[in-house]
This record gives C-alpha cells, structure tokens and sequence, in this order.
C-alpha cells in the first residue's frame, strides 16, 4: 500500500558563492508534475478542510549555504484521506513574508478515509510535528480565509500568500 508520494526539484541545484541552492522555477518539473500542482488538486478535490502555513520572518543566513529559507502550504483533506504540502523559497516584501505556490516542490501523505481516526493522528510523527509547533492556520496569519485560498488558486496563476514577518520565528543564525 502506497502512503508517501514525494516530488522534488531537490536534484536540480544551482551553484552559489556559498553552496548550493534549491531551484524552485523549473518549468520542466512544473510541467511533468502538473497533475500534482496546487491548481489541479484545488480543482480535482475542491476546498481542503484546512490550510496551514509555516515559514521564518526573514531568510536564513546564506554564510551557512543553502537556501534562502522556504514557504510551506499544507493542505488537509481528511474525508478523501490525504495531506499534501507544497514547499517553495519564501521572499521578503518589506515587512512581509511571501509564498508563490506556482514553483513548488510537493509531497503527498495518502491514508484510507475510512479509518476513523483524525488525519493528523495519522500522519508520521514528523509531520505531526511539525504541524503542531511549525504550522499554523491560514485564517491566523493571512488575510485570507481557506474558501478565499480555494478561490485565488485552484487556476493557475503567480498569485502569492501574503504573512507578516512578525507572526513568524527568526531564524537562527
């Protein structure tokens, strides 16, 4: 039984003075994975019941290397029986903190809706986690409700989600 779909752009990696980087915008990637990306699942499967955010309040220092910090959207979908987040770079606009879901790495977690229990109780311990001390819901630190999210992406566009820095974690350096 299948229960984790991961696709990643990880293996496509841009050389910087300090390292490596994650490439985010390749068109290739976006085009072979189209079935999976946020417009198409938005369509095929309607509202998520939930959409949680995570992401810093300003990147990570680049004298580690590596990314400049990354936007994560989860969206829950209990009754069909799985989660799905997108991962893209996060990118400062004054005192705010952006996520562009057209360029997104995605990653799926797939259980039977029949199991009874809550979704997040079934997801791994990892995610779980992550949930409950990274994430946090959309309505909370957007200005965007989860039937507006709906609205804005189930088409493609270069829309963006909107956060203040503030409701974030700095990093640490």
């Amino acid at each position: 039984m299948v229960t984790r779909l991961q696709f990643s752009g990880d293996v496509v990696k841009e050389i910087v003075e300090s390292g490596f980087k994650n490439v985010f915008d390749s068109t290739v990637f976006s085009k072979r994975l189209s079935f999976y990306m946020l417009p198409h699942i938005l369509s095929d499967y309607g509202r998520p019941s939930t959409v949680l955010l995570s992401t810093l309040a300003k990147p990570p220092s680049l004298q580690r290397g590596g990314d400049t910090g990354e936007f994560k959207i989860i969206l829950l979908y209990p009754d069909q029986g799985f989660a799905v987040q997108y991962t893209t770079n996060m990118h400062m606009q004054g005192q705010y903190v952006l996520g562009c879901p057209a360029n997104s790495h995605v990653e799926f977690q797939l259980y039977s809706p029949d199991n009874g229990n809550s979704l997040v109780d079934l997801l791994p311990p990892s995610w779980q986690d992550a949930i409950k001390n990274q994430y946090k819901p959309i309505e909370e630190v957007a200005s965007m409700t989860t039937e507006e999210f709906y609205q804005t992406f189930h088409e493609p566009s270069d829309n963006c989600i909107q956060t203040l820095a503030s409701l974030w974690p700095v990093p640490e350096e």
